[in-house]
């Protein structure tokens, strides 16, 4: 647990240094970053209790492993990134 905590951390404190880079590339402002920003809190604000219910369902592993690969997926896709809507 403490493994994938620790990855997800690590990717997000990968992601958040280069978001003003990524915004003065695509033409984006600070509000713009900040809304990205405030989405991805807020959605696992809202997220979190159902992930939770259905862990409990199907079991902490199999979540986790999804998470995981949700995760690698959108910072690759961050990464490849040729546009603001991407």
């Amino acid at each position: 647990m403490f493994l994938t905590v620790f990855l997800d951390l690590v990717g997000f404190g990968i992601v958040i240094p280069l978001m003003p880079l990524y915004a003065e590339r695509f033409g984006a402002g600070p509000v713009a970053v900040t809304w990205l920003l405030a989405v991805y809190s807020l959605m696992q604000f809202f997220l979190a209790p159902w992930w939770g219910r259905l862990s409990d369902r199907v079991g902490r592993r199999p979540v986790l492993l999804v998470g995981i690969a949700g995760s690698a997926l959108s910072y690759l896709a961050f990464g490849l990134a040729g546009s603001l809507g991407m």
